[in-house]
């Protein structure tokens, strides 16, 4: 197999070596940096939340460093290290001189709405809405301009720093004070509450593969967008240098959720890889259509995946039934085509559109099930021809049928009633006449004359009797039985059937009848019909004497007819044990 053709835009690849590497000189440099600053300065007084900086900053570091070098990931990786660099600077918070202080201030700030953007981009940097945009702008201008202006109007000592440290205020005022604390405090929360919101409209709106994996990434922002919220608010709340080394504490246990949330993704893709191995292998044995649809909806996580099949003779594509499909080309969704290793068309697989970040992956897919997909474009197309070949019975039964019918009424109309005029026209000759001779002549043709009718009308009712087109099949076999010497009981439902139905199980219950009294010695029949699940089902019993040919003429061409409406016949005919014949026809 050549291979397939996407009709969707592909996805960018890995990033080049470059970025990577410059990102990763970047963010160690950083990272060793605020290190450097902060464990001489905090570590004596705050060796353990000074130790859970450092070991968040390079967990941190190496998750935006293992994210740059995915495809789709670039736009978490990159502010994933700059938060690892900036990290450690959140204990400055508790050094009680020079600008430590306000730059941890700031800076937490700062590494929160990098935290938030990473977030809403993960796992596969797919566009930004316009309601993401509205929190992004509102995320940024609350963590940062807001959180400086808070500082602008306070003093130090009031935010729970040392009186020493370096502060730049403009505006000692407490009002406003706390006007910017209750603005910053609220808005942490909302937008806690808002980014788990978006998270899950994310989750709504993304294919299948993609929730798979934003599942995992929901315990890190959730955890991340709480406690962060809770703990930021109450380093403005409560001021204080422990409650600060505290709450730094806290946010980073709590951030550790966000490694280990990309981390449960990474093992899960290679769990799911594991599973597609598996799905691609039971495709070696011989694979039906629905059986390679079941694998790419199962690969791709996509219950909405079409397979469908080219068919040369129809110049258009089929489904795994051998049904014509219909508009295959839906521009609404991802349309990747398929094509043998000579280059002739062979499927065409629709995919959910939000795939088409994914189209390495969906790529892959197909290649991978290149053999099992011929496999299922040759059982598609046999599938075709045999419901062309049963189409066409059918066409052929139902041209019999009209062919029939029309047979019956020319010799009704035709034969039966000029007969009818010529019995009445010896009838009349006959009384005129006063030779006796004369008269028994053309009794005794009269009489033959009858005969000739009674045969006429028993061969237009063998064609086709009009009972059974006006009245359905229930009259009909109740006229046919007041014609048998041999008992019948009729059970059947008074509802109509579609005419092929009706024909058929007419003529199958004519025949049954006429062996039973003929050929079995019947001393009763039991006729019983009943609509189940849409299928006209039938039985006809009798207590004859059994065994009768199932391979004879009459019975093989009733069973041809039953099984070009799609239908069964089974005759069940043991010696000495009565014959019962089981029919079973679906609707058309």
């Amino acid at each position: 197999m050549a291979g397939a053709r996407d009709r969707t835009r592909g996805a960018a690849g890995p990033s080049p070596p470059g970025t990577v590497v410059r990102w990763a000189v970047l963010g160690w440099a950083g990272l060793v940096a605020s290190t450097a600053a902060s464990a001489p300065l905090t570590w004596r007084e705050w060796p353990t939340t000074t130790v859970l900086t450092v070991l968040v900053a390079v967990a941190l570091t190496v998750t935006g460093q293992f994210l740059l070098d995915r495809p789709r990931a670039r736009r978490t990786g990159a502010p994933l290290v700059a938060v690892g660099a900036l990290w450690p600077t959140s204990v400055w918070g508790v050094v009680d001189h020079g600008p430590g202080p306000f730059l941890s201030w700031t800076l937490s700030g700062v590494a929160w709405a990098l935290l938030g953007i990473a977030m809403l981009s993960y796992p596969s940097d797919l566009p930004w809405t316009r309601g993401v945009r509205v929190y992004i702008a509102v995320l940024v201008t609350v963590l940062v301009p807001v959180n400086v202006a808070q500082a602008l109007v306070s003093e130090p000592e009031w935010n729970g720093f040392a009186a020493g440290a370096w502060w730049p205020t403009l505006l000692s005022s407490p009002a406003w004070h706390w006007t910017t604390i209750a603005v910053y405090s609220t808005g942490c929360l909302a937008l806690a509450a808002g980014a788990i919101s978006l998270f899950l409209q994310r989750m709504r709106a993304a294919s299948g593969i993609d929730r798979a994996a934003l599942l995992p990434a929901l315990l890190g922002v959730s955890t991340g967008a709480i406690v962060g919220a809770v703990t930021t608010s109450g380093q403005v709340l409560v001021a204080s240098r422990q409650a600060w080394a505290a709450m730094v504490a806290i946010q980073s246990v709590a951030l550790l959720a966000l490694p280990i949330s990309v981390a449960l993704t990474a093992l899960r893709t290679r769990l799911a890889n594991a599973d597609v191995v598996n799905t691609v292998g039971q495709l070696v044995r011989p694979a039906t259509p629905d059986a390679v649809q079941h694998a790419v909806r199962t690969l791709l996580h996509d219950p909405s995946a079409t397979v469908l099949f080219w068919s040369p003779e129809r110049s258009g594509y089929i489904d795994g039934d051998g049904l014509p499909a219909g508009s295959a080309t839906d521009h609404h969704r991802m349309n990747v085509e398929v094509r043998a290793a000579s280059g002739d068309r062979l499927a065409l697989v629709a995919l959910d559109p939000r795939l088409g970040h994914h189209s390495g992956l969906v790529d892959w897919t197909v290649t991978s099930i290149g053999l099992a997909l011929e496999n299922a474009w040759l059982q598609a197309q046999l599938r075709a021809q045999l419901g062309e070949v049963r189409a066409s019975r059918t066409r052929i039964l139902d041209a019999q049928l009209s062919e029939r019918r029309r047979l019956g009424r020319n010799l009704h109309d035709g034969a039966q009633q000029n007969l009818l005029a010529l019995s009445m026209r010896l009838e009349a000759a006959r009384t005129r006449t006063a030779d006796q001779t004369t008269q028994r002549e053309l009794t005794e043709i009269k009489d033959q004359l009858r005969t000739a009718l009674a045969d006429i009308r028993d061969l237009a009712r063998g064609l086709h009797p009009a009972v059974l087109t006006q009245a359905g099949l229930g009259a009909a076999v109740a006229e046919m039985v007041g014609r048998r010497p041999v008992p019948v009981l009729v059970d059947l439902p008074a509802q109509r059937l579609d005419e092929l139905v009706e024909s058929a199980a007419y003529f199958v219950i004519s025949e049954a009848i006429a062996n039973a009294d003929k050929h079995a010695g019947a001393g009763t029949v039991s006729i019983w019909g009943k609509v189940v699940d849409g299928d006209f089902v039938l039985r006809i019993s009798d207590d004859g004497q059994g065994g009768a040919d199932v391979d004879g003429a009459g019975l093989r061409g009733l069973a041809d007819r039953v099984s070009a409406l799609g239908g069964s016949l089974v005759v069940v005919s043991p010696p000495d044990g009565g014959t019962r014949v089981d029919v079973r026809l679906p609707s058309p």
